[in-house]
């Protein structure tokens, strides 16, 4: 049964490129019309890619930008901890001599 409807299709698909050809060669100025629908339906997804292209690279500029900057507040976060840290170090060096001053 498929094999039928595939033979079938096949025959039809044969059929309409004899059709074609034969309307070629009486009338020679459809092929320069098909071809020029060719070229342009090219030239329009040329476009469509670069259009894409574009899009594409102006999107992944944009996350680059955003990891950019997150990474930046990052790195002050991380500076800004170490000072802190830096700063209780210091603190917990300085406990003991506190401590053991009179008050």
């Amino acid at each position: 049964m498929l094999v039928d409807e595939l033979e079938g299709e096949r025959r039809e698909q044969l059929e309409a490129q004899k059709l074609a050809k034969q309307l070629m060669r009486e009338h020679p100025y459809l092929e320069l019309e098909r071809e020029l629908l060719r070229l342009t339906e090219e030239l329009r997804l040329e476009c469509e890619g670069r259009a894409h292209n574009h899009r594409e690279r102006e999107r992944l500029g944009e996350e680059l930008e955003r990891e950019h900057l997150t990474r930046s507040g990052d790195q002050r976060n991380v500076q800004r901890i170490q000072q802190d840290l830096q700063e209780l170090q210091q603190l917990l060096e300085e406990l003991p001599q506190a401590l053991k001053t009179p008050k």
